[in-house]
């Protein structure tokens, strides 16, 4: 169940602008109780996108997470997402 929980807390993050502030400067209580491997926990806590689409993070749901922690898109921003990705490749989508 862990990637389900993975994906569900970048979607929840995406989609509440509060949940990516907690995130951001209180991890610890805004990721308890969730059912996340200690790397899971690490990765979102710091927002390490490269990390969490190697733990299998879905493309689509990690963009927007990465998205509402920056505040909204910029060209930088899109830059440095992109770069944070090289080298990698799509693998299993699955949840």
């Amino acid at each position: 169940m862990s990637r389900y929980a993975l994906n569900r807390t970048m979607w929840e993050a995406a989609s509440d602008p509060g949940l990516a502030q907690r995130l951001t400067a209180q991890p610890e209580v805004a990721l308890a109780g969730r059912d996340l491997t200690e790397d899971e926990w690490a990765a979102l806590s710091k927002g390490d996108v490269r990390e969490i689409f190697r733990l299998g993070g879905h493309p689509f749901l990690l963009w927007n997470f990465a998205l509402q922690l920056n505040g909204g898109f910029t060209l930088p921003f899109a830059q440095s997402y992109v770069a944070q990705l090289d080298g990698l490749s799509v693998t299993d989508l699955e949840t």
